[in-house]
């Protein structure tokens, strides 16, 4: 009943950042976050706002740990999707 798309897995294998239009989002496509917890990934999270609206975020990719870099048609730009890069400050993000 949802789509999962463009996973993200840190080098180590024990995080991982995708896209997924899943109940309970803030849009058509939010951005979510796990971690892989004595070998099982743990409950998904919505990464919440200002990252995600009410449009698509899709393609995330975090970058040397400090920001998540990401496609949006939430958050104004040219039109379309556009790139953005959120800052990571502890488990939150900014934009």
């Amino acid at each position: 009943s949802y789509s999962v798309a463009h996973p993200w897995i840190a080098d180590d294998g024990h995080e991982m950042y995708f896209s997924s239009n899943m109940p309970g989002g803030l849009g058509g496509a939010d951005i979510y976050y796990t971690q892989k917890v004595n070998g099982k990934w743990a409950a998904p999270k919505n990464l919440g706002e200002p990252l995600n609206t009410a449009g698509d975020e899709f393609y995330p990719y975090l970058l040397n740990d400090t920001a998540l870099v990401f496609a949006s048609n939430g958050h104004g730009g040219l039109g379309g999707l556009d790139n953005f890069v959120s800052k990571k400050s502890g488990s939150s993000f900014s934009h």
